[in-house]
């Protein structure tokens, strides 16, 4: 200004406004005279140049991470015959990206605005529904809560917590053990129950039907491990249902739980209901796999027509990557308290080793979920906690989303959802398992090269070397069959 004075402007991404002003005070006086003021001049607008370089690296971290993992989704979905929604957030906002065929039968491509189903994600939802009750002060985590269960059970199926698990467990379990994984229960047989959904296409396992179908003896005490089992989370639904005064499980939406003013971030974020996915409007095809290595034949069904209800609350969600991402933005990273007043801490305060034998590396706090070991450097010499992923995987019959959650070193979430479970190119033979592990390392190196981190040790893509096209070479004799 005419004083002489520079201002600089803080902005606040996040929050969308300035939140701090500085003047600095420079000499008016003489300066083409002074040599010394000439530099002071200089050194002032080559700070001003930096902040805006600064400035300008961060809101374009959004361009590079689209531009370099589109071209990663586009190789992936050629190779292995399958489609992908994307998304990134940070600070500076949100982006998603699609590729691939997601109905084979029409050659109907992935589209930005195609829901797909995402399964045990709806765990971090659910969790976030109770989380909030116990902020309004509804709940406590530390309540006793065959409470809330019992009605709901005595009213709608003529049983009680104790009926199906005892005395000591219905005595003992509390909110949060529930929350935490905590409670002992054991989880439902994954394989029984596809395949009854697979014989039974216009029928709907029931969340009731989970618990009469359970082997209800306890992995451990009440408290003392943590087990990763859906169980919990259906009987948090029941909580839900309680606390709420809802009658009828089918009337639960957890849609309730987005506040109104960021409804637009997820307006293609449902929890489906009864009934097939086939009703439901813009909802990718699903394809889940049997693999017979022996016969060396891959048969795949399209769970386009079958049930999508998919364990109610504790598997229901249907979404795309970009509103994934939001989503763990908005709850781990974001200072606006989206979903919580308390909401990182909150979620993840309580992060416990789960005791299953197929992850002994993974952690569990209340509906997040985390593994140690997932990705790991390129550089030895880099801690491999700096790639660590704070979210929720999601695996359906028929789709998934294996890597969706934040990093919060970075301050950004990622998200990828799949319309297969494995990748669908006959060509690949046994190799389409693999489909997954590379996608989601080579498109998080993307990302991370994108925003200045470390970049990962990740396998190659066959468009992108001759390793796993050697490899696949023997594996080109192969039938596959869609259903």
């Amino acid at each position: 200004n005419n004083r002489g004075e520079v201002s600089l402007l803080i902005y606040n991404r996040s929050r969308r406004k300035f939140k701090k002003q500085s003047r600095i005070k420079i000499p008016v006086g003489g300066i083409c005279n002074k040599k010394e003021n000439i530099l002071m001049w200089k050194l002032y607008v080559l700070g001003i140049m930096v902040v805006q370089s600064v400035a300008t690296i961060h809101v374009d971290n959004l361009s590079l991470v689209r531009s370099t993992v589109q071209e990663i989704l586009d190789a992936v979905t050629a190779d292995f015959n399958t489609s992908i929604s994307f998304g990134y957030a940070d600070a500076s906002g949100s982006i998603g990206l699609v590729s691939g065929i997601q109905n084979i039968w029409n050659g109907e491509k992935m589209k930005l605005d195609t829901r797909i189903p995402v399964g045990s994600i709806a765990k971090t939802f659910t969790a976030l529904s109770i989380l909030q009750h116990v902020e309004a002060g509804d709940l406590r985590l530390d309540e006793n809560a065959a409470t809330y269960i019992d009605p709901v059970l005595n009213r709608l199926n003529g049983t009680s917590l104790g009926y199906f698990f005892g005395d000591y467990l219905s005595k003992e379990l509390t909110i949060d053990h529930l929350l935490t994984l905590r409670s002992g229960i054991r989880d439902y047989d994954d394989e029984r129950l596809k395949q009854w959904t697979l014989n039974h296409p216009n029928q709907d396992i029931d969340p009731f039907q989970f618990l009469w179908d359970l082997d209800k003896s306890l992995v451990c005490t009440v408290g003392s491990c943590a087990y990763y089992s859906s169980i919990n989370y259906i009987l948090l639904g029941f909580v839900l249902m309680e606390v709420e005064n809802i009658e009828n499980w089918e009337e639960l939406d957890l849609m309730r739980v987005f506040p109104k003013e960021y409804l637009s971030r997820y307006e293609h974020t449902f929890f489906a209901g009864k009934g097939q996915c086939s009703k439901y409007a813009n909802i990718s095809h699903q394809f889940s796999s049997d693999q017979s290595i022996k016969s060396r034949k891959l048969m795949y069904k399209d769970m386009y027509d079958d049930s999508c209800l998919n364990g109610w609350v504790c598997g229901n969600a249907v979404s795309t990557g970009k509103e994934l991402a939001n989503l763990y933005f908005d709850s781990l990273i974001s200072d606006e308290d989206v979903f919580l007043k308390n909401g990182s801490s909150l979620l993840m305060d309580d992060m416990t080793r789960l005791s299953n034998n197929w992850c002994p590396t993974c952690f569990y706090g209340r509906g997040i979920f985390t593994m140690e070991d997932e990705f790991w450097p390129l550089n030895p010499l880099i801690s491999r906690h700096s790639l660590q992923i704070y979210g929720h995987p999601g695996l359906d019959w028929g789709s998934s989303a294996t890597l969706c959650g934040a990093n919060l070193k970075y301050k950004f979430s990622i998200c990828l959802a799949y319309s297969s479970v494995i990748g669908m190119n006959c060509e690949m033979g046994e190799w389409n398992t693999l489909m997954q592990p590379i996608a989601n390392c080579k498109v998080y190196d993307a990302v991370m090269k994108a925003v200045g981190g470390p970049r990962l040790l990740c396998p190659n893509l066959k468009s992108h070397g001759d390793e796993l096209e050697k490899q696949s070479a023997v594996s080109r004799d192969y039938s596959c069959e869609w259903m």
